[in-house]
């Protein structure tokens, strides 16, 4: 999906062809209706970018509480058989499993995650899953930061990438 093969007279016909792999930037935010988005221009900046983008209008969390939701969006699992979810309730983990910034990764995009939750943060082994990972307070003073300035430092690297990077899968976390 995110790679291509290069084995055989393909790895010769891949050098003639450009590399068309697409950025990716996927958006979550916290208890935000749907039914506000697009409606009497509340939201015209993300009304904006969906106009030029792919949007999943038929989209549901798996889970109510924002950390095991996103647990569960990257790794395909119920929250009730992530990690986290199994440590908060005393459960041991289970056998280890993919997870969808790792594949990316590992067909040469580029991964960040900003995020205005400094908790989802904490926990190590969601971090190594990218590359960058841009937490609210890194020192823990404040768990929260307002959303523009979330967005504002994902522009931030996104002026600094120079015109021959990767592709990059980006994830954004808006409170």
């Amino acid at each position: 999906m995110f790679g291509r093969s290069v084995s055989g007279r393909s790895a010769e016909l891949a050098s003639l062809v450009p590399d068309r792999r697409l950025n990716v930037l996927w958006i979550t935010v916290c208890t935000f209706r749907h039914d506000r988005l697009g409606k009497d221009d509340l939201t015209p900046s993300i009304d904006a970018l969906a106009s030029r983008s792919r949007v999943f209008d038929n989209a549901w969390t798996p889970c109510p509480v924002s950390a095991a939701a996103s647990e569960a969006m990257f790794s395909g699992r119920y929250a009730s058989a992530c990690d986290g979810w199994r440590k908060k309730h005393g459960l041991s983990p289970l056998p280890s499993q993919s997870w969808l910034p790792s594949l990316v990764k590992g067909a040469g995009y580029a991964t960040w995650a900003y995020t205005s939750l400094g908790r989802l943060a904490q926990s190590e082994d969601f971090r190594r899953l990218f590359d960058g990972f841009d937490i609210a307070d890194p020192a823990g003073v404040t768990e929260n930061r307002p959303g523009v300035d979330t967005a504002r430092a994902f522009i931030d690297q996104l002026k600094a990438r120079n015109d021959d990077a990767p592709p990059f899968f980006a994830w954004l976390f808006i409170m």
